[in-house]
């Protein structure tokens, strides 16, 4: 964990640190600052764990912000990449390294992120392959964890809960943004998700039936399916996405050649273009709002559909005035 804090302190990004993504990025890396200070101290009293989960919520809130406002930029993903670390899910950190390097594939600060996780991956697997083989040759017995004490198990309670929260506001982030543009992409964040709920409800399964955290636990848990049904959803229908984005595309490669003809002055009845055009624009449209709504904005993002629809605006305006100087020259003949 240190080698991996020491990495992303000698980040030196390329932003305008007035920007908004600067300022967001920025508060983000002091709170991730406070936090892994508090992480190499012992906890000494309730103050400090919850000055603790402050830091790590208030460093979530400010890279999801600065995520949300430039998706593209890898900063951000870096950050939340670590804070996930500190808060014991690797799997999604290594996720975010891997979708900044699709984007950056030259990105080093990434790839050395990725390695790290990845190694550290592996030597757990490995530990945890010998414990099984130890314990199946009866040459260990199990043994049994002694109980949290109560601050503890709260600090830990909370600590999760704030982890679940953050992966749902990330998820909410991707899908609006139409960032999934494969199908490896959404089965990356569905292992990062199914490990997490397969490992929180093993690891809190007695906490379920508890009076004070047991509710509370299941309405995150809960979420944390919807979301898993959320990626499954748009698994099911990537295929159909796909081509609906094609026809998207398709259609928008034919309407930039009817504007350069109009420019061209090569077409004289801009009114028929319309007449067909309005029908395959309101066809996919009614295609694509057969989709769930929670993924609207990842099918207008990830189809080009907006760009669709400014086009179409474009092309009406166009043919409009077209029509409109036609009118005027007809009656300057007259």
């Amino acid at each position: 964990m240190q080698l991996i804090w020491d990495q992303i302190q000698k980040i030196e990004p390329e932003i305008d640190r007035e920007s908004e993504y600067g300022q967001a990025w920025i508060k983000g890396m002091r709170e991730l600052e406070r936090a892994q200070a508090q992480v190499l101290e012992p906890f000494l009293n309730s103050t400090a764990d919850q000055d603790n989960l402050k830091s790590y919520q208030a460093a979530a809130e400010s890279f999801i912000s600065a995520f949300k406002l430039q998706t593209d930029r890898p900063e951000a993903p870096l950050g939340l990449a670590y804070l996930l670390v500190l808060l014991g899910d690797d799997l999604t950190a290594m996720h975010y390294a891997r979708y900044i390097l699709e984007k950056r594939p030259d990105n080093q600060d990434a790839r050395e992120l990725l390695e790290l996780l990845e190694s550290n991956h592996r030597l757990t697997a490995l530990l945890d392959d010998v414990e099984r083989l130890s314990q199946g040759l009866g040459l260990k017995e199990l043994t049994h964890s002694k109980p949290f004490a109560e601050q503890e198990a709260i600090r830990l309670f909370e600590q999760t809960e704030l982890l679940l929260q953050i992966q749902h506001h990330l998820l909410v982030v991707e899908l609006h943004h139409g960032l999934f543009k494969s199908l490896e992409q959404i089965h990356s964040r569905q292992r990062s998700l199914e490990t997490l709920y397969e490992m929180l409800f093993a690891h809190f399964k007695h906490v379920l039936s508890d009076s004070q955290f047991g509710e509370r636990l299941k309405r995150r848990l809960d979420i944390l399916a919807f979301d898993l049904e959320s990626l499954q959803n748009l698994e099911n229908l990537f295929d159909d996405l796909r081509q609906f984005q094609k026809d998207v595309q398709s259609l928008f490669r034919e309407m930039t050649r009817w504007l350069i003809q109009l420019r061209m002055k090569q077409i004289t009845d801009g009114q028929k273009i319309l007449a067909w055009m309005r029908p395959e624009i309101e066809a996919l449209n009614q295609r694509r709002n057969v989709y769930p709504s929670a993924m609207q904005h990842q099918v207008a993002q990830a189809s080009g559909w907006n760009h669709l629809i400014n086009q179409v605006a474009q092309l009406e305006q166009m043919i409009e005035q077209s029509s409109q100087s036609q009118f005027l020259n007809s009656i300057e003949k007259l």
